[in-house]
């Protein structure tokens, strides 16, 4: 998406088990300019409080989210994009994730979301690892994992760039591989947080 162009913005919240399915609220789409350390998802962000299990806390640097109880807790905020930029787009977000509890939690970009299926990928990352998940009628299923290049406790770049239907996975500039299926290069992108721990966000993009 190009900067400045008009982008729909969707928001969930929901409990899930790691390899139970999910039932997902439906998000409510709404309307904004692209601007802010958040790119697209600037202006719908909620302000700093508490929202459930989820405490938000949003500022000139960019964006975060704690969750201190609910290792099944996610939520995430999506930006939709016109369809004539599918397989073209490059998606990145800087996210520093600090997990807590027993589990520890994951945060990072979500990828395709289908609003027909409610369907999409996870690519996050925790203390050590970066992860891709596929959520589909079987549940959520690990697609990809590696380990040892994430900077623990610092602001690491996640980047899915598209060619065609096939997508790059990078993390802080380096390929980790790709994925190319029939729900890759399409879909809505943004980011989401999965479990306990506290999740900062900021420099979010979506380029062309």
């Amino acid at each position: 998406m190009i900067a400045g162009a008009v982008a729909m913005l969707a928001i969930g919240t929901a409990s899930a088990q790691m390899q139970a399915p999910r039932n997902l609220e439906m998000p409510v789409a709404q309307t904004a300019a692209q601007q802010g350390p958040m790119g697209p998802v600037s202006e719908f962000l909620p302000a700093t409080g508490q929202d459930g299990v989820w405490e938000s806390y949003n500022g000139p640097e960019g964006f975060g989210m704690r969750n201190r109880t609910d290792s099944d807790a996610l939520r995430y905020f999506y930006a939709s994009n016109d369809p004539a930029d599918a397989g073209k787009r490059k998606i990145s977000v800087q996210i520093r994730a600090v997990p807590e509890g027993k589990i520890g939690g994951e945060a990072g970009l979500l990828y395709g979301y289908d609003a027909a299926t409610g369907n999409y990928f996870l690519l996050c990352i925790n203390q050590d690892t970066l992860s891709l998940y596929r959520r589909d009628e079987t549940g959520m299923n690990m697609m990809m994992s590696t380990s040892g290049s994430v900077r623990s406790g610092e602001f690491n770049t996640l980047t899915i760039t598209e060619k065609g239907s096939y997508i790059d996975i990078a993390l802080n500039g380096s390929s980790t591989g790709g994925i190319e299926n029939d729900f890759t290069g399409k879909g809505a992108v943004g980011i989401a947080a999965w479990g306990t721990g506290q999740f900062e966000f900021t420099d979010f993009s979506i380029k062309r």
